[in-house]
């Protein structure tokens, strides 16, 4: 994808201001957590998370957290993006739980970022 130059494309449609165009776009992403760690597409995501009218955005990008977690460098940019807050609020709110796809990608996101001790010892000097 990134040879011939798709990544650089996905993520300017990421910037786009039609949610419906959104939508597909985060979800295409998931899967390419090399893409997402070079083009800088964390900060984006994490911004999303707090779009509170469209909890299908935020799934998405909670699943795409989920997925690129493997990656040490990809759970330390989420904690500097500040995307840690964002999943534990998500987690707390009575919302989410109703929402049983959201609430999984929630969970799956906090629990794959809390593979790095200082991700653990944020939320721990957070709480």
């Amino acid at each position: 994808m990134m040879k011939s130059g798709s990544v650089p494309c996905l993520y300017t449609w990421t910037w786009s201001f039609q949610l419906l165009v959104q939508y597909p776009n985060v979800r295409m992403t998931r899967g390419t957590s090399l893409a997402i760690q070079t083009e800088g597409m964390i900060r984006d995501i994490v911004r999303h998370l707090s779009t509170e009218e469209y909890p299908m955005l935020r799934r998405y990008c909670a699943e795409t957290i989920f997925k690129c977690s493997e990656n040490a460098l990809t759970r330390d940019m989420v904690r500097q993006a500040g995307g840690l807050d964002p999943l534990v609020n998500m987690a707390r709110n009575p919302k989410t739980k109703e929402d049983k796809p959201l609430l999984a990608a929630v969970t799956g996101a906090i629990w794959k970022t809390a593979i790095s001790p200082a991700n653990v010892e944020r939320r721990l000097s957070s709480s």
